[in-house]
C-alpha cells in the first residue's frame, strides 16, 4: 500500500515468512481526527443531537475510506473482516502473505 502509506511489523512479516497466517489490524491513514475537530467547532441543540452527528460522520467517512481495503479483502477467502467506523480501522482474522502482499499493493 504504498499509496496508503502501509506499514507492516517485523512481527507480522516475521510470522509470515514462516508460512503461517495472522490477525491483523489496518489503520487507515486518513483517521477521523479532522471530522472530530470539525464537529468539535459546530454548536448542537442537546447530546444526543451532537452523538448523532458525529455517528454519522464517522460512519460516512469510513464508507468512503474503507472502501478500496474492502473491496480487496472481499476476493480473498477464509479471512474474517470486521470494520470499525468509529475508529476507521479494519480488522482481519487470518490474513496470508498474499493478502498482506496485495494491502500493501494498494
Amino acid at each position: 500500500m504504498a499509496a496508503l502509506g502501509v506499514r507492516v511489523d517485523p512481527q507480522v512479516k516475521k510470522a509470515l515468512a514462516l508460512g503461517g497466517k495472522v490477525n491483523i489490524m489496518v489503520t487507515l491513514a486518513n483517521g477521523t481526527d479532522a471530522i472530530l475537530t470539525e464537529l468539535a467547532g459546530q454548536a448542537f441543540a442537546d447530546r444526543t443531537e451532537r452523538l448523532n452527528a458525529v455517528a454519522a460522520a464517522l460512519q460516512a467517512h469510513a464508507a468512503l475510506t474503507q472502501t478500496v481495503v474492502l473491496d480487496l479483502l472481499a476476493t480473498f477467502s477464509g479471512v474474517v473482516v470486521t470494520s470499525y467506523w468509529i475508529s476507521n480501522q479494519i480488522f482481519i482474522k487470518g490474513a496470508s502473505g498474499l493478502l498482506v502482499s496485495a494491502l500493501q499493493g494498494l
